[in-house]
């Protein structure tokens, strides 16, 4: 219930305001120091709650045998009677609203009379700033705001200085845990997809580490567009596909559970890795990239010759989309006739893109621009950044967007995931 006091003061103020804008500051100040008041005395009772769980209530006699969960920094492990009470210390916590005040029982070893360090999960011990902050940074910066205006957001909301940093540094926190929990997972074989994965998509997102060229190698379903999983590389060769691979098979995206296709834009080191990581999974190149690339030799084998140009390329699209494999063999036989040193080039290349064509029926996706949607929302948010400015914190915030894009994928709220 709403303290009465509370109430009377705002709806003082509501009446006497002269203006929208006076009623709104007389609702958000209200709202604030109710606020506050409210946090300060729930995590006190909270912090009360958490020694009287160990020690009882004040004065109850304790047994003598039993050891403390709290471990003295001097003396070691200590038994229950060994610890007590010592008063409280006065503590600053940055809260959604501001800066509170909170009295923090403190816990006092009777052998050297120091007091004990303890862990209160409650918040961090050595953090000013309470988990809440964290999860207003996260969700304004995941969202495109910059950690520049993140702080000043926040610092309007707290009514107090907050530094670009010390957004940085939340998202990180965030971000850390994220990717330890997914780690962890995967270490105890339960980070797996939440279905059969029969399609796998890769490809690489090209960005900057302190200036530097690096990319993040990515696997998407390539029938849902859900992420599966980023990797932040020196490279994009063969060796740094193969690692992503393997992660996919700790992962259990394998094909001993389901995979039976890899769809890319055609690039040689993510088919070498394929042959060498997923093996009899068979790879399907982007036929867009295909006739993208095709188009592009044509013009310069044939730069004055358009009409060439034009019919050849329509004999390589009629090859592309036959509606089965001997049909499409007997377009490529006609292509031939016409220019054999070409359609011998050609070869390699047509054979990728009418893989497809072995398989009727499988429904295998014949472009990559799932993945290259995704890829561009990617690059929306980080472009602004300019970068990233460590390895650990690139895949920090893969960790995070993969969370997020995976989550509404599946109607459900990325936020609360990624803070839980």
């Amino acid at each position: 219930m709403i303290p009465r006091d509370y109430v009377k003061s705002l709806a003082h103020k509501l009446a006497e305001a002269k203006s929208e804008g006076e009623r709104l500051r007389a609702v958000e100040e209200e709202s604030r120091r109710l606020l506050l008041e409210f946090k300060q005395e729930a995590i006190e009772r909270a912090l009360t709650l958490v020694v009287e769980r160990v020690l009882g209530p004040r004065w109850s006699r304790r047994e003598s045998r039993k050891l403390s969960p709290w471990m003295c920094s001097h003396c070691g492990s200590r038994t229950l009677s060994q610890v007590r009470r010592n008063g409280h210390y006065r503590r600053g916590l940055v809260v959604g609203e501001g800066l509170i005040t909170i009295q923090v029982p403190q816990i006092e070893c009777q052998g050297c009379g120091k007091a004990i360090p303890i862990e209160w999960g409650i918040f961090k011990r050595r953090s000013r700033h309470w988990t809440e902050m964290d999860k207003k940074v996260t969700e304004l910066y995941m969202n495109g705001v910059s950690h520049r205006k993140v702080a000043e957001i926040l610092a309007r909301r707290i009514q107090s200085s907050i530094s670009p940093m010390t957004s940085w540094r939340a998202l990180q926190r965030v971000g850390e845990r994220q990717r330890m929990r997914v780690r962890e997972r995967i270490e105890e074989g339960e980070e797996e997809s939440s279905h059969e994965v029969k399609v796998v998509a890769l490809d690489e997102i090209t960005h900057r580490l302190r200036g530097e060229r690096r990319y993040t190698l990515a696997a998407q379903d390539g029938e849902r567009g859900e992420w599966l999983a980023m990797g932040v590389s020196d490279s994009r060769d063969e060796e740094a596909w193969v690692a992503l691979l393997d992660e996919l098979w700790r992962m259990e995206v394998s094909p001993d559970r389901g995979v039976e296709w890899v769809i890319c834009d055609g690039d040689l080191a993510i088919e070498g890795a394929v042959e060498i990581a997923y093996p009899g999974v068979k790879t399907q190149r982007c036929i867009w990239h295909l006739l993208k690339n095709i188009d592009d030799l044509l013009e310069k084998r044939y730069p004055h010759q358009k009409e060439r140009r034009e019919e050849l390329m329509a004999m390589v699209r009629r090859i592309i989309t036959a509606p089965h494999y001997q049909e499409a063999m007997r377009r490529f036989k006609a292509l031939a006739r016409k220019d054999g040193p070409l359609a011998r080039y050609l070869w390699p290349q047509i054979k990728k893109g009418i893989e497809y064509l072995r398989s009727p029926g499988e429904g295998v996706p014949l472009t990559t621009s799932r993945m290259e949607r995704a890829i561009r929302e990617y690059r929306r948010r980080t472009k602004p950044m300019d970068g990233f400015k460590s390895a650990s914190g690139a895949e920090n915030f893969n960790h995070l967007w993969m969370a997020k894009e995976r989550a509404k994928k599946q109607g459900r709220d990325w936020l609360w995931e990624v803070m839980s």
